[in-house]
């Protein structure tokens, strides 16, 4: 289905920020990676909080949420499209973007990563392998590979995509112990590859 605004600008003109939707942000943070969440509140639920937990107060942390009785889906803006203001500032200022996404499965769980920056991206798979959580290959428009996807629009020109089962974020948001094991797969690797890459 497509999504109903080209643009923020469209979507600006027809939703109210505070009714339909709010941004939250966290600066003043390590601009090593951003972990974004494009589509969260009740668009994609629990990519917000997903997002949330992985920056912790280490990285910069963007989220785009709906918060309206119905109809969220009309919010969605698709990742090459995403321009939102403050998001882009945030984008250009972080080295690498981390975009948190909802797949729809709901009796599966699984995460598939796409993006353009492969050594990352393996080695959250290979975090991922060794935790037990299971991993699908990206296809069609989840590999991430849009020059323009928002996950591509860091200072380097390459980031990582995880597009999260609908039936993995019911489990992270209900149990303690995969919401721990997920979210430190994730932020393990940030730090290392941090450390490793960024001086």
């Amino acid at each position: 289905m497509p999504d109903k605004y080209f643009n923020y600008a469209q979507l600006r003109e027809q939703e109210m920020e505070g009714l339909d939707y709010v941004v939250r942000l966290r600066t003043n943070k390590d601009t090593t990676f951003l972990i974004i969440a494009p589509h969260g509140g009740k668009i994609e639920p629990f990519t917000s909080e997903i997002a949330d937990y992985i920056a912790g107060e280490e990285f910069l942390f963007y989220s785009f949420e709906g918060i309206k009785e119905s109809s969220n889906n009309d919010l969605h803006l698709t990742s090459h499209n995403f321009d939102e203001p403050r998001a882009m500032a945030m984008i250009h200022s972080a080295h690498i973007v981390v975009a948190i996404h909802g797949e729809k499965t709901i009796d599966e769980s699984f995460v598939i990563l796409g993006g353009l920056e492969k050594e990352l991206i393996d080695d959250l798979v290979n975090s991922f392998s060794k935790r037990g959580i299971m991993i699908r290959k990206p296809s069609g428009v989840l590999t991430g590979e849009h020059p323009f996807n928002i996950c591509n629009r860091g200072q380097k020109g390459k980031g990582v995509q995880l597009e999260i089962s609908r039936g993995l974020r019911n489990k992270i948001a209900d149990n303690e112990f995969i919401r721990n094991n997920f979210i430190n797969a994730i932020f393990n690797v940030l730090i290392n590859y941090r450390n490793a890459n960024i001086s």
